[in-house]
């Protein structure tokens, strides 16, 4: 409730007052830093002169990019929305894919994929409830030979690579981990 900017307190007769905080709208701030940024700017200069781009204006002169919020570099916006998406009540911490889904619903920058499992692999709660549910890495048993499954060579567990030289250094082993 306090990221909501609600605040609440006991009236006199023992009710439960609410107050809450009115903040500009994440829209506007974005409309705002839209205007300022220099590669946002000549889609806008674009647009404004008529010519065809992949940029348009959406409700309220916004900058959307196919349909979708057009969201500047270099300031907090990026990560309120990857914030928002990841950590309020309502989403429960998703998963880097599940979350990027989630926000490019409505939002798009370059990178945004890249930013949001970076910003998923930043969060406490979900390394902690990850590793409560993997299981311990072990060490592979002695002897258990792994095969390359391209070309069927045996591979020795010091190296862990395929040495055939058919497919480069293949990666792809039955009976152990990938490296």
């Amino acid at each position: 409730m306090k990221s909501l900017g609600v605040q609440l307190r006991n009236g006199e007769d023992g009710s439960l007052l609410a107050n809450f905080i009115v903040r500009p709208s994440l829209l506007n701030q974005i409309k705002d830093i839209q205007r300022s940024d220099d590669e946002l700017r000549k889609e806008i200069q674009k647009l404004t002169d008529g010519g065809v781009s992949e940029f348009r204006f959406g409700e309220d002169n916004i900058l959307m990019f196919k349909d979708r919020v057009c969201v500047t570099e270099g300031n907090q916006l990026r990560q309120a929305i990857m914030e928002e998406a990841h950590s309020s009540a309502y989403a429960l911490h998703l998963g880097s894919t599940k979350m990027y889904r989630t926000i490019r619903e409505n939002y798009w920058w370059p990178g945004m994929k890249r930013d949001v499992a970076e910003f998923v692999a930043k969060c406490l709660v979900c390394q902690q409830v990850k590793a409560e549910h993997q299981r311990p890495a072990g060490t592979l048993q002695k002897g258990k030979k792994l095969i390359c499954k391209p070309c069927g060579v045996s591979v020795g567990i010091p190296d862990n690579e395929c040495q055939s030289g058919r497919h480069g250094d293949c990666h792809r082993l039955e009976g152990g981990f990938e490296s």
